[in-house]
C-alpha cells in the first residue's frame, strides 16, 4: 500500500463526510485485532483483509497514528501543566511584593522597636507572611522550571518493535482444513442416510 495514503483512504476509499467515517470505523473494527500483553506493556495490532497489502498497509498506518496521538497527548499535558504554573506564578507575584513592602514600611516607620513587644509581635508576623509568600513563590518557580524541562523533553513514548509485512501465506480462509471438513461431513451424511436404509 502506498505509505502516503491516510488510513481512512485506505478502509474506505469511497464516500465523503461523516457517513464515510462511521463506515470507515464500522470496517475497521472488523478487520482490527489489538491485544496488550499485561506482563510486558507490549501492543499487538493485527489486521485481516482479503488484500495482504492493505492489512499490512492498515496495521502500519494504526501504528503511525497510535504514535502521533501519545506524542500529542504528552505534550499537551506537559504544555497545560505549564501554562497553570505559570499563571499561579503572576497571581502570587503581588502577594509576594505586598509582604515585602508592609515589612519595608513597618521597619521604616519603626526604626527603635527593641523596648516594644508588640512591635516585636508585629514585626515576627509580617516577617512569617513574607517567609510564607516567598515559600509559595519559590516553590512554584521550581515545578514551573521543571514543567517547562517536561515540555520540551523528546521522550519516545510508543516504539514499533515490528512492522507490518505483506504476509506470504494466506491466514483464512484455511481451503485445504475447509474442503476435507466438507467431505468428512459429506461422507458422514452418506453413511448416515445408507443405514438410514
Amino acid at each position: 500500500a502506498d505509505e502516503s495514503r491516510s488510513l481512512i483512504d485506505l478502509v474506505r476509499p469511497g464516500g465523503k463526510g461523516l457517513a464515510r467515517t462511521e463506515l470507515a470505523v464500522k470496517k475497521l473494527r472488523g478487520k482490527v485485532v489489538a491485544v496488550v500483553d499485561r506482563r510486558t506493556g507490549m501492543l499487538t495490532i493485527r489486521v485481516r483483509d482479503r488484500s495482504p497489502e492493505l492489512a499490512a498497509g492498515i496495521a502500519n498506518a494504526l501504528a503511525l497514528l497510535l504514535q502521533e496521538f501519545f506524542i500529542e497527548s504528552a505534550t499537551s499535558q506537559a504544555s497545560e501543566q505549564r501554562k497553570f504554573i505559570e499563571g499561579r506564578l503572576v497571581a502570587t507575584q503581588p502577594d509576594l511584593t505586598r509582604a515585602e513592602d508592609q515589612l519595608r514600611i513597618f521597619r521604616e516607620r519603626n526604626l527603635r522597636i527593641g523596648n516594644s513587644p508588640r512591635l516585636l509581635l508585629e514585626e515576627g508576623r509580617l516577617i512569617r507572611a513574607l517567609r510564607e509568600q516567598e515559600e509559595i513563590y519559590l516553590t512554584l518557580r521550581r515545578q514551573y522550571e521543571l514543567a517547562k524541562i517536561e515540555e520540551r523533553r523528546d521522550v519516545p513514548v510508543l516504539r514499533v518493535l515490528d512492522a507490518a509485512a505483506i504476509p506470504a501465506f494466506r491466514i483464512s480462509p484455511r481451503r485445504k482444513f475447509m474442503i476435507a471438513l466438507g467431505l468428512l461431513a459429506g461422507a458422514t451424511l452418506g453413511a448416515a442416510l445408507v443405514l438410514a436404509r
